[in-house]
């Protein structure tokens, strides 16, 4: 869950180039502007995510997540 304030601030998820560089060049999907918001990860791998406005991910805003895969279904 992201939990952010509408119109103050969004999210987008990127490759690991643009979340090094925190620019939304070559963007993956379409970007979240309503907040707060659910966002499920459904393959396993790094899945990087910023906030594109001015400065913000510059300033700490961006997120890295490592999935590992699933827990099974529950017994």
């Amino acid at each position: 869950m992201f939990n952010f304030v509408t119109n103050q601030h969004d999210v987008q998820q990127v490759p690991k180039a643009s979340y090094d560089a925190c620019n939304s060049n070559n963007a993956i999907g379409g970007m979240i502007t309503n907040g707060p918001a659910n966002v499920t990860l459904i393959s396993t791998g790094a899945h990087y995510f910023i906030c594109t406005f001015n400065g913000h991910c510059k300033a700490g805003q961006k997120l890295a997540i490592s999935v590992s895969g699933s827990a099974g279904t529950p017994g």
